[in-house]
């Protein structure tokens, strides 16, 4: 599948359009991985998504530059928005690490509590603007299926 560029019209990268095999496998592997993810140690969770973090810092030029390309936002205006990413991992590995249960007594000796825990397979679909925004602030520590928009299908392929 071909990747326009929005203000040229050129083609500027090409990538592979998924079928109903690769979509199905795709789903097979998410569901196959969550319950291991969902047994992960909190404190592990907390650094996988750190160094996310890190990652995306580190790469913050190149995706800059991929989302202006796609979208035909100035660089300045996507590197700027894309800064929130890693700050938004960074938040979120600190609730992991403070998430905490809640428990009361209810009638009949009963004690009822609360555990938060991750949550099944999601499948986002993004739109043209802002997919890695997007797919990051939706995250919440889920396997993911991420289907972009047929009009910025190059990012979330980085």
């Amino acid at each position: 599948m071909d990747v326009l560029s929005p203000s040229t019209s050129e083609i500027i990268a090409t990538v592979s359009d998924a079928g109903v095999e690769e979509v199905n496998a795709a789903c097979a592997a998410a569901a196959a991985a969550f319950p291991a993810w969902a047994e992960t140690d909190t404190d592990m969770r907390a650094a996988c998504s750190r160094r996310l973090a890190d990652i995306i810092r580190n790469r913050m030029g190149e995706l800059a530059e991929l989302e202006s390309a796609i979208t035909g936002r100035p660089v300045r205006e996507m590197r700027a928005q894309m800064t929130r990413i890693p700050e938004w991992l960074d938040y979120f590995a600190g609730i992991i690490l403070g998430l905490e249960g809640e428990s009361n007594r209810v009638k009949g000796g009963f004690l009822t509590y609360t555990q938060y825990r991750p949550f099944g397979v999601c499948a986002l679909l993004t739109p043209w603007n802002h997919p890695i925004l997007i797919l990051v602030k939706n995250s919440r520590q889920r396997s993911q299926l991420v289907t972009p928009s047929s009009s910025n299908r190059l990012n979330l392929h980085r």
